[in-house]
């Protein structure tokens, strides 16, 4: 406490590789509970630095009023390594701090005036990554021309059986043939869509505080490729709550939420990890999805998972299937298609081929007979 001549203050110092991510949380903590801050078991924390280090202070720092009771469970949660070192420092008669104390700050006097300017303005971006416009682009032509491939080599393949196949069983094959076209290019193109919408392009934390003893919910957004939004509201968990943490959601289930830290970046690292490591659950989800070209809207919300339903036992056996990377994925898909066309293609036309000479065998023999 800074005040008349003879008052007593606590100066802490918190050893924390990170104490500028500590000091946000802390003081988002502190605001929403404004009566905590009053009271005699009160602390400076210092949310400033210097470049000499923490051992110089000057006036210029930025002060926060924050009480033990509150920001004790802030560092046993956030930081457990960090350990609180209180000192009582008395101050002189004359009211100013001796040589060695930290002067009386300004922002100290009116903690409301900081508390407001050390809050983040929400709604925060804590995560952007360009988006696979190319990747989807390329594989979305490479699939056409896949199918087109495979279908030139089932053509290739009927007209090499056709003079030894009666009408019925040769219209038979041909609609096999189509049907096996179209399915496998459905499927192909359900898998590139799904790993389209794998690809988190953006994190916003729209409202509520990222701490965990903070009962506020906390509500972000998760822009994925392919026209995705889903809005989490996560909440504390119960003592009987049997869902995932929103940090198990995003570790485990990769196949449906994929942060790419090639491509991606992020300007509030250590608040992106304390969400993305949140022991919250996710209370409810809304789903905003906009199909892709040639698909409903019913079948794009119905392709897309909900976090919000995930169980854990659900996560424990999909974790680690599909860690890969959407780029990746995608990348995999046009080789699949690639070779998958080739040899439908190549086998086709050695099909045709042997069944053309195998016909003008057949004929020349049948006419031999008759031009004796």
């Amino acid at each position: 406490h800074f005040g008349s001549s003879g008052s007593r203050f606590f100066c802490t110092s918190l050893r924390c590789p990170n104490m500028c991510a500590l000091s946000a949380v802390a003081r988002a903590t502190i605001r929403r509970n404004p009566q905590q801050c009053m009271g005699r078991s009160s602390l400076v924390l210092f949310a400033g630095y210097r470049r000499e280090g923490w051992g110089t202070f000057e006036r210029d720092l930025t002060v926060t009023t924050c009480p033990l009771r509150v920001l004790r469970p802030i560092v046993s949660t956030n930081h457990g390594s960090v350990r609180l070192q209180s000192t009582v420092v008395q101050d002189t008669p004359s009211g100013k701090p001796a040589d060695g104390e930290f002067p009386e700050s300004s922002e100290a006097q009116n903690p409301n005036t900081e508390h407001e300017a050390a809050e983040p303005n929400l709604p925060q971006v804590l995560w952007r990554a360009p988006p696979l416009t190319k990747d989807f682009e390329a594989t979305e032509h490479l699939l056409g021309v896949s199918a087109m491939v495979t279908g030139s080599g089932l053509g290739f393949a009927l007209l090499g059986i056709a003079p030894f196949t009666p009408p019925n069983p040769f219209m038979v094959g041909l609609f096999l043939a189509i049907l096996q076209v179209r399915l496998a290019h459905v499927w192909m193109t359900r898998q590139m869509r799904a790993q389209v919408r794998r690809h988190v392009v953006e994190l916003v934390h729209k409202e509520g505080s990222i701490s965990e003893v903070d009962k506020d919910t906390l509500v972000i957004d998760l822009k994925c490729d392919g026209g995705l939004i889903r809005t989490l509201r996560l909440v504390s968990p119960g003592s009987s709550e049997e869902k995932p943490s929103f940090g198990n959601v995003v570790s485990q289930g990769c196949t449906f939420t994929f942060f790419d830290k090639d491509m991606g970046h992020s300007d509030a690292q250590d608040i992106l990890s304390a969400v993305l490591q949140s022991k919250k659950v996710v209370q409810s989800e809304d789903l905003s999805v906009k199909p892709f070209e040639e698909e409903s809207q019913s079948d794009a919300e119905g392709t897309v998972q909900r976090l919000a339903n995930l169980s854990a036992k659900h996560l424990k056996s999909i974790e680690g299937k599909d860690d890969v990377s959407p780029s990746a994925s995608l990348a995999q898909i046009r080789r699949s298609a690639q070779i998958f066309g080739s040899v439908i293609l190549t086998v086709g036309v050695v099909v045709f081929l042997g069944g053309r000479y195998a016909a003008d065998q057949s004929a020349a023999a049948a006419a031999a007979p008759v031009r004796q």
